[in-house]
């Protein structure tokens, strides 16, 4: 299923906010979407709002015989489901089985995205969904918290100047400590609340008066002649 294509006056309103530093959900050009981190009660699972897009991350893994040409060695998958309603676009296609190799993990790369428009001339860091639709060219940092670049990717179609790289990843390198301090704030939080026997996963996260949101007070009632109102309607 394929994205609806935006009509000329979306795309023309979208560009013509953009050139006024102006964006959809009040944000500042260089504004990161507001996150917010919680675990589910088991090890394993976390949920991440960015914005007003929800993700949801599962990790699970299944002790089984590794194969006999590989008997220290294991296999990683990695699966993404997306309803239409989140991403009309997006097709699900099955995990494909790839050659392992080594994992290790010494730091925690972040990626930022920066979205440019008008062959370069404007530039928003983490473009929403219609803004993405409207952009010339995406640049992509994975950058540490030693603000270390781990890998950049550039799609599109214009060529990016040095100056222009070099401006994203020092933006990119402010957005990366942030959110680095974010998640660690976050796993810190959980593991206290866990030793503490208190509140934790995503259903104690929820605010707990949204369901009952629309309760009324209790109303007294007078019960002492119910029994003579109710003989003499039936009489």
């Amino acid at each position: 299923m394929k994205d609806t294509p935006l009509s000329n006056c979306e795309r023309d309103f979208l560009l013509k906010a953009i050139e006024e530093k102006k964006r959809l959900d009040g944000r500042q050009t260089y504004d990161y979407r507001k996150i917010k981190i919680s675990f589910g009660t088991d090890y394993g699972c976390c949920f991440v709002d960015l914005g007003q897009t929800r993700v949801m991350a599962q990790v699970s893994c299944e002790l089984v015989a590794p194969k006999e040409n590989r008997p220290n060695e294991g296999i990683m998958f990695f699966n993404i489901e997306l309803s239409p309603m989140a991403s009309p676009g997006f097709e699900q296609g099955s995990p494909e089985e790839r050659d392992p190799i080594p994992l290790s993990i010494y730091h925690m790369p972040i990626s930022v995205s920066f979205a440019f428009f008008q062959q370069g001339t404007y530039l928003l860091v983490d473009p929403c969904e219609r803004e993405e639709r409207v952009m010339d060219g995406l640049l992509v940092i994975a950058m540490n918290k030693h603000r270390e670049i781990c890998s950049i990717q550039s799609s599109g179609g214009i060529m990016l100047l040095k100056e222009q790289v070099m401006r994203c990843s020092k933006i990119a390198g402010v957005k990366v400590s942030e959110i680095t301090e974010l998640i660690s704030e976050a796993l810190l939080n959980d593991r206290k609340a866990r030793k503490a026997g208190g509140k934790c996963g995503f259903a104690e996260s929820m605010p707990q008066d949204r369901i009952t949101a629309l309760k009324k007070d209790e109303t007294p009632v007078e019960m002492t002649d119910v029994t003579e109102t109710a003989n003499g309607i039936i009489q």
